[in-house]
């Protein structure tokens, strides 16, 4: 959390602001404790720090990335990862490797052989977010997005101001234009979020319904009455 917390801070698009953040004695003793704790960390613990270190910029061969990947490639060995860590491990190994990397496919075929319709909201967003990042280009996974989909139907009136931003902002950018029902849900649901969206996420759920050229008279109500 407390790497998670310094890459926000200081994460500038490919770079860091002040890459000497990391020469920090405080960065560097975490640093070499999650090197040589790796092993005992959860599996969640684990994936995080990966993606931590990621969005740190840090050498993809360095003891500690060599390790944390050493030890997530276990972990996914045994299968008992839940859709959240696979997406958050996932995220590591794209940024990592890309979009052809050997240990995000597994991730993608272990996320492929559980049934979308039994997943909580937080897990369906995760898995958008992934495909969202670059692993959902080209069409692939087509038949995984079909079940995402039907099943977001299903469970739009349940999804708060974040769900609700983020999914539209994956349906954009995955070029989903074939899910105006979904889209049409979503703004539905949006109509009750609009004094609880933070800016960003009101900036992304404008966008999308420009995007999908929908328009809704509650939606432009509740917008100007905010």
């Amino acid at each position: 959390a407390a790497l998670h917390r310094v890459a926000d801070l200081e994460q500038e698009g490919k770079s860091l602001k002040d890459p000497t953040v990391l020469e920090k004695d405080i960065i560097k003793a975490l640093c070499l404790q999650l090197e040589q704790d790796s092993g005992r960390l959860t599996d969640a613990g684990l994936v995080s720090a990966l993606l931590a270190c990621t969005r740190l910029f840090l050498d993809p061969w360095s003891t500690l990335m060599v390790g944390l990947v050493s030890e997530s490639q276990e972990r996914l060995d045994r299968g008992n990862m839940s859709i959240d860590q696979l997406c958050t491990l996932g995220q590591a190994m794209h940024a990592i490797e890309g979009p052809g990397c050997v240990m995000l496919e597994q991730v993608m075929e272990d996320i492929q052989k559980q049934e979308p319709a039994q997943w909580r909201i937080s897990d369906l967003i995760a898995v958008y977010r992934l495909l969202q990042g670059g692993v959902g280009e080209d069409g692939k996974y087509r038949d995984l997005l079909n079940a995402m989909h039907t099943h977001a139907l299903s469970v739009t009136s349940r999804m708060d101001p974040s769900a609700v931003s983020r999914l539209l902002s994956a349906l954009v950018t995955l070029n989903q234009t074939q899910v105006m029902p979904l889209v049409i849900n979503l703004c539905k649901q949006a109509v009750r979020h609009v004094p609880h969206f933070t800016d960003e996420e009101l900036t992304l759920v404008v966008g999308a319904l420009m995007y999908f050229g929908h328009s809704d008279h509650y939606f432009v109500v509740a917008l100007e009455r905010y």
